[in-house]
């Protein structure tokens, strides 16, 4: 019957855990939170090659955290999944076994492990014990190290712990909380703000404006006021605010703890290994530059196109780029060069530093240089601009005559701005390509001055 499910659980002798194995749709009726995470993941990498595999779950960690499966015909390289081992955490793996317990079958691992096998009852302990050892080899260090870079927790105990941690260190003054919003359809929202009723509206939420709404309600900033403080969304400047989340599931927070650092975002749980957090961190504080020559100007209004337009004004011998998009047909959509173009600098502009903003701010710039090495793109621009500046760019263009900025309108002061773990990641894999490519990169805060 399609809705028969039935669990028999298994100890082996030496081991604390416990062994579920399911039948049916018998995987239902255990607790999440009690299954151990990439415990199928970690059996699969142990008994298959690196280029016998067929599927690939993977979910991507900056922008929207999109969720996406890629199967191929034939077994194939783990590269050939177009995973990035710094941005996806793969949650789910297809491969064929070589031999041992699973006799060249094909095994499905995620924090399940799926398979077929003749064992019984009788004999049922003999397996178990024998993948409970695969699970516990660390050869799958060779080629599939990365999936411990990152880890997500999911079991309530450990939630509950680091939320209590997390409190502590807000009581203490120990850590730096940040808020982003929102995920989706972020170029529609008009104003934001906390609590229901008539609170000051915002063109967008940051710590300031959170101390400020708890001083005005006779609150004081904990982990349970974040969890209930609703943030509200208008669309139109109506004053027509709808529900978009409690300021927890908004919330920005890092910390280290006992070697483990782990960071907060979208309401979820991240566990960061050590060497692999360092790494990222030593990256953007030491090789990405802070831009230094644009004389930037703060951003008094309310959108990116009026500080784009001011922006060239303010530069004088810049040109507005950001209204015009350029399509060859070597292309399946039109791309935008830059939104200000100023002396060899193709600038960048995006407000505020939510992940999903910060990924397509990114994601844009380095689209956008990767076709302007190209001869097809180059005419196309020339084209479409008569000004001189861009044309002696663009003749006879060399990437290390040119230089990719980065500019982040946001509520901070400081020259460098500080932007989500996950988006430093992001960042880091497109930096690298794009000084490779011989380009100059820097990124630049512009502070927000317009509140309303």
């Amino acid at each position: 019957q399609s809705n028969s499910r039935a669990v028999f659980i298994v100890n082996i002798e030496g081991c604390k855990n416990y062994f579920a194995i399911t039948f049916g749709q018998g995987l239902y009726l255990l607790n999440d939170s009690a299954i151990e995470e990439k415990f199928g993941l970690r059996v699969l990498l142990n008994s298959v090659e690196h280029d016998r595999l067929k599927l690939v779950t993977k979910q991507t960690l900056d922008g929207n955290h999109n969720v996406s499966t890629m199967q191929l015909p034939r077994a194939s390289d783990i590269y050939e999944f177009n995973i990035d081992t710094e941005t996806d955490l793969v949650k789910k793996m297809k491969g064929k076994s070589v031999g041992g317990i699973f006799s060249d079958k094909l095994i499905n691992g995620g924090d399940s492990l799926i398979f077929t096998s003749q064992y019984n009852v009788s004999n049922i302990d003999d397996l178990v014990s024998e993948v409970y050892k695969l699970y516990r080899q660390d050869n799958y260090k060779e080629h599939f190290e990365f999936i411990d870079n990152i880890k997500l927790v999911k079991k309530n105990d450990e939630i509950e712990k680091l939320d209590q941690i997390l409190e502590e260190k807000i009581a203490n003054n120990e850590v730096e909380l940040s808020f982003m919003f929102p995920g989706e359809n972020v170029e529609s929202v008009y104003t934001y703000k906390i609590g229901s009723k008539k609170n000051e509206i915002s063109l967008d939420i940051d710590y300031d404006d959170y101390i400020k709404y708890l001083d005005i309600n006779s609150k004081t900033l904990t982990l349970d006021n974040l969890k209930h403080d609703k943030v509200y969304y208008d669309v139109d400047g109506s004053n027509d605010f709808h529900f978009f989340k409690t300021m927890y599931n908004c919330c920005i927070a890092e910390f280290k703890d006992n070697k483990h650092h782990y960071c907060l975002i979208s309401g979820k749980w991240y566990d960061i290994k050590e060497d692999f957090y360092n790494a990222v961190e030593r990256y953007y504080d030491k090789e990405v530059e802070v831009e230094k020559e644009i004389q930037f100007i703060p951003c008094n209004w309310r959108t990116e196109d009026e500080y784009n337009e001011q922006l060239t004004i303010h530069l004088k011998d810049a040109v507005e780029m950001h209204k015009k998009t350029i399509k060859t047909e070597y292309q399946s959509s039109p791309v935008e060069v830059a939104d200000v173009f100023f002396k060899n600098s193709y600038i960048h502009v995006k407000q505020d530093t939510s992940s999903s903003k910060l990924s397509h701010l990114f994601s844009q710039g380095f689209v956008s240089a990767s076709l302007l090495m190209q001869r097809n793109f180059q005419e196309a621009i020339l084209k479409e601009y008569n000004d001189e500046t861009v044309k002696k760019s663009i003749i006879d263009f060399d990437a290390s005559n040119n230089k990719i900025v980065y500019a982040i309108i946001s509520n901070q002061k400081q020259e460098k701005p500080k932007i989500p773990f996950f988006s430093k990641i992001t960042l880091k894999h497109y930096h690298y390509q794009l000084k490779n490519w011989g380009y100059k990169v820097t990124i630049r805060n512009i502070p927000r001055n317009f509140r309303k």
